[in-house]
C-alpha cells in the first residue's frame, strides 16, 4: 500500500526519471501495526517537478502487510510513522544524495 504526503516536500539535485530509486530507503518498524508485531516499509520521493538536475518531490511511504491486517486504520498509523520518521529520512538523503531543501 502506498500513501503520498503532499504537504512535505523535499527538493534536491537528482535526476527525475530516477528519483525514487535512487531516494528509496527501507526500514523495518517495529510494533506496527499492533505492539509485537513487526512490518517493513520503504519511505521514497513521489516526483512532482523536475528541472534538469533536480527535482522537487512529495513523501511517500510504501509498506506491504499480510492482508489479514487490513482491519487496521493504516491512514492513521501513517500519519505517525511519517511523523516519527521524517527527520531521520531527510538525514539520510542528506548523507546518501547531499543537500535538501525541505
Amino acid at each position: 500500500m502506498g500513501f503520498i504526503d503532499l504537504r512535505t516536500r523535499i527538493s534536491l539535485r537528482a535526476r527525475c526519471e530516477a528519483v525514487e530509486d535512487e531516494a528509496s530507503a527501507a526500514i523495518e518498524l517495529k510494533n506496527v501495526p499492533w505492539s509485537g508485531m513487526r512490518t517493513r516499509a520503504v519511505f521514497s520521493l513521489y516526483p512532482l517537478r523536475c528541472g534538469e538536475d533536480w527535482v522537487e518531490g512529495a513523501l511517500a511511504l510504501k509498506i506491504n502487510f499480510d492482508p489479514s491486517w487490513a482491519m487496521f486504520d493504516w491512514a492513521k498509523i501513517v500519519r505517525v510513522i511519517i511523523a516519527e520518521y521524517t527527520g531521520s529520512y531527510i538525514k539520510w538523503l542528506v548523507e546518501r544524495l547531499g543537500p535538501v531543501d525541505a
